[in-house]
């Protein structure tokens, strides 16, 4: 009996599944998990940690669905909707549909790993004699079974989807399914991070090449500045022309003049 066939109804806004694979895990943290996820697309999961008993380990559940088509959609497994129902050491057998059923297991205070398998009438018999069989040594394992089938007198199936999810607290958001396929997420915020660098780059360089031009100016206006004291700090006759500068124009500027000698002719 295959137990990758997920089934889903809709209850109070909120959507529960039911058919997730269960595996444990002898880890905890966000980080660890993430390592043992499977990498395939559409993968939802959640993590059930048992802290009466102190087990270091959790309990790790994955389904593939296709993605919700309101936006973020709540989705929670069906089989803690059960447990809150169910005493410990106790399993069910739940009719989703007409020749549809549902078989589920609580082990002391939480979900047993080998539950949680929809089918077919047939492979659920024999699905439960396997279960039975196996955990036979383990504990004294009895039969849920709800007021109204017993009066019934309903020989499978003891609870229907109705009274399963009739008066049924919400769920923490704990529980809620995550997606495990992040990496467009990933690409996004990859894509951001290069622009936001390349962005601050940019910035920085402007701002550099103003601060530079402003540095120049600032030392072109000191040097005129400091040009413009030492003039006036100057004597008046510096600013004209010298003696052999004078003698040299008028040089320059008259001719050859004739000499005259008295009494000569």
């Amino acid at each position: 009996m295959q137990q990758n066939r997920p089934y889903s109804i809709r209850q109070g806004g909120r959507q529960l599944v039911a058919g997730l694979s269960w595996r444990y895990l002898p880890v905890r943290g966000r980080r660890k998990i993430r390592q043992r996820l499977p990498a395939v697309q559409h993968t939802y999961h959640v993590v059930l940690t048992n802290d009466r008993t102190g087990d270091p380990g959790c309990l790790l559940g994955s389904v593939q669905l296709l993605p919700a088509k309101q936006g973020r959609e709540k989705r929670y497994p069906l089989a803690l909707v059960a447990l809150q129902k169910m005493p410990p050491d106790s399993y069910a057998v739940c009719r989703l549909e007409e020749g549809l059923y549902w078989f589920i297991a609580k082990e002391g205070h939480g979900l047993s790993p080998f539950s949680d398998i929809p089918g077919t009438r047939e492979e659920t018999e024999h699905y439960l004699q396997q279960f039975l069989l196996l955990h036979r040594s383990d504990s004294q394992w009895q039969e849920f079974r709800s007021t109204s089938a017993s009066e019934k007198k309903e020989t499978f199936a003891g609870l229907t989807l109705d009274e399963l999810l009739q008066d049924t607290p919400p769920l923490a958001r704990k529980y809620r399914l995550k997606g495990t396929d992040n990496r467009y997420r990933l690409r996004l915020a990859g894509g951001l991070l290069v622009a936001g660098a390349a962005l601050l780059s940019a910035v920085m360089w402007r701002n550099n090449y103003q601060q530079q031009q402003r540095i120049e100016a600032a030392q072109r206006y000191l040097l005129l500045k400091q040009q413009s004291a030492a003039a006036d700090a100057a004597p008046p006759w510096s600013r004209q022309p010298s003696l052999s500068e004078v003698l040299s124009a008028c040089q320059q500027r008259t001719g050859v003049l004739p000499i005259m000698i008295a009494g000569w002719d």
